[in-house]
């Protein structure tokens, strides 16, 4: 049974977006509702505290999600999962200058989500 735990998704595609919060909901989680862009998602962050931030790394908005994510930790350590339709070789080393658990591409496989969020549960 997974102790409180509150997931932050930040995806500009809705149907993934409400798709993964779906999932994580029937999987007992406390999700927030997804963010569409990078200035949105650092208010919000910073504002709720999530345990845990699936982070698509093109966005909405100006900024991308590695920059999201970097302007986040500036002020608080917060996991982070990026995702990508396109995990180029540069997307990926892009991706190595933020602190994250890793780089899931899409469609996530929410099994594997499942896992790595029970991990983190645990510590």
């Amino acid at each position: 049974m997974l102790k409180e735990f509150k997931v932050l998704i930040i995806e500009d595609e809705i149907l993934i977006a409400r798709s993964l919060y779906a999932d994580l909901k029937d999987f007992g989680i406390e999700v927030l509702e997804p963010i569409s862009n990078g200035e949105q998602a650092v208010e919000v962050a910073l504002q709720e505290i999530p345990d845990l931030i699936l982070m698509d790394i093109r966005l909405a908005g100006e900024m991308d999600g590695i920059e999201t994510a970097s302007r986040i930790q500036k002020f608080k350590n917060i996991a982070v999962i990026f995702m990508s339709g396109y995990a180029t070789e540069v997307i990926k080393e892009k991706s190595k200058a933020v602190n994250n658990i890793g780089l899931f591409e899409k469609p996530v496989n929410i099994d594997q989500l499942k896992t790595v969020i029970a991990d983190l549960n645990e510590h």
